[in-house]
């Protein structure tokens, strides 16, 4: 799929795709992004992601 935009969501509808970092890369992925936020840790240089169940959880009951 070739994409002009980084936005590939309409504001009206639910995501249908979300971009995945991949190695400083950006690929393009079917569905909705996980909720979830990223803390950098500049001390160690590293990165890590910690998810928002609640949120997650939410999102699957509002889409039933």
């Amino acid at each position: 799929m070739s994409v002009a935009s980084l936005i590939i969501n309409s504001p009206y509808e639910a995501p249908q795709f979300f971009w995945r970092e991949d190695r400083g890369n950006l690929a393009l992925e079917k569905g909705r992004r996980p909720a979830g936020y990223e803390i950098f840790d500049t001390c160690n240089n590293t990165r890590s992601t910690e998810a928002l169940e609640r949120v997650n959880r939410i999102r699957e009951r509002a889409d039933a």
